[in-house]
């Protein structure tokens, strides 16, 4: 997915955990009860993009890893996104079909971009990428694999209705960072993200 795209975003930048709720800004405050003028992310997609997806990545990101490289990884995501849907009532479960996986290296990291199924709301996950980088050497086994969490929202539209996007981080702790304006596709995401990868490395 090479290109001479220019990449929306500043991934050289660290995350602002105290983002806005401006157009072009994830506001991680806004998926429970929305903005004026806007109905709130759907529960569904929005639970599990930002609390049983990252919990899963982070309790074991070894068993998260080992699935995507054996190809098992997306029936194991819909099977999770049908069970968190078991817990809600029947108008407001979302079908798994449209969630998919793509895994690629990327400069020592394992990285998988989920695509979410389709957006409707703000703030919902439209793709997640999952960096995991696994020490190399003595005692790898037993070393915690580096591992990091981006979004790419739906955001609020601009002033001309246009939509918007914007790159968010999901920490370890909970916590829901932005990085400002995002791409908007598959292909301005991946090369966000790779972007992003080796800038950390400088």
């Amino acid at each position: 997915m090479a290109g001479g795209k220019e990449l929306d975003g500043t991934p050289g930048k660290g995350p602002d955990s105290s983002a806005s709720a401006d157009a072009t800004e994830c506001d991680s405050d806004a998926g429970a009860s929305g903005l004026s003028g806007f109905e709130a992310a759907r529960r569904h997609h929005y639970v599990f993009a930002y609390s049983v997806l990252p919990q899963f990545v982070y309790w074991d990101a070894r068993k998260f890893q080992e699935a995507a490289m054996n190809n098992r990884l997306t029936g194991v995501l819909r099977g999770l996104f049908d069970r968190v849907g078991k817990d809600l009532v029947e108008e407001e479960r979302i079908p798994s079909d449209g969630l998919m996986c793509v895994v690629d290296q990327v400069d020592g990291f394992t990285r998988v971009i989920i695509a979410m199924p389709p957006t409707q709301r703000p703030i919902e996950a439209i793709m997640i990428a999952v960096l995991i980088s696994l020490p190399r050497g003595f005692l790898t086994m037993r070393a915690e694999p580096e591992v990091l969490i981006l979004t790419l929202e739906q955001s609020y539209p601009d002033e001309d209705g246009k939509p918007q996007t914007c790159v968010g981080v999901l920490g370890r702790d909970g916590s829901h960072g932005s990085f400002g304006q995002g791409p908007n596709d598959l292909e301005g995401f991946t090369l966000w993200t790779a972007q992003y990868i080796r800038q950390r490395a400088q």
